[in-house]
């Protein structure tokens, strides 16, 4: 008896059984990666936000503010800003903004700001970037506060969102 050249069916079913694995394991880490960047996203909008209300607020009672970013210049990176009012140093009446889905950093090697309500400026300037907690080697976007006082959110390839 002669054997015909060509696949049972057996060993189609297998092959097809994990080409189906490996491509719903691919996909379901894309839609993963896809979630984190939502939150990551939705993070950094929520900062500018709170930025731009402080900043505001401040213009109109005139007074102005000191911007803290703790442990933003380590590896690890901050998970939240401090703002004290009028030059207080006191902790208790601070205002805090916390991130729970990423990390911050920070472009240079300041972790202080200062806003002027004179001016409407934040002295220096400050690109505030935004790392995912299950992928902290990648930028995933950034809020950039400028001298001027306008606050942006970009995505990490440098487009505005």
């Amino acid at each position: 008896m002669r054997r015909s050249r060509g696949f049972s069916l057996v060993e189609v079913l297998v092959v097809m059984m994990i080409l189906g694995l490996t491509s719903g394991s691919v996909c379901l880490r894309i839609a993963s990666r896809a979630d984190d960047t939502k939150a990551v996203l939705a993070e950094a909008e929520a900062l500018a936000d709170w930025l731009t209300n402080k900043m505001t607020r401040a213009r109109l009672e005139a007074t102005g503010f000191r911007l803290e970013i703790i442990g933003a210049g380590s590896e690890a990176g901050a998970k939240s800003l401090t703002l004290f009012r009028n030059g207080l140093a006191d902790i208790a009446q601070a205002e805090r903004f916390y991130v729970r889905e990423s990390r911050l950093s920070t472009a240079g090697f300041s972790y202080q700001y200062t806003y002027n309500s004179d001016w409407h400026t934040l002295t220096p300037a400050v690109t505030i970037r935004f790392r995912s907690d299950k992928r902290p080697g990648k930028v995933l976007c950034s809020v950039v506060v400028s001298g001027q006082g306008y606050v942006s959110v970009k995505s990490g390839s440098g487009k505005k969102t």
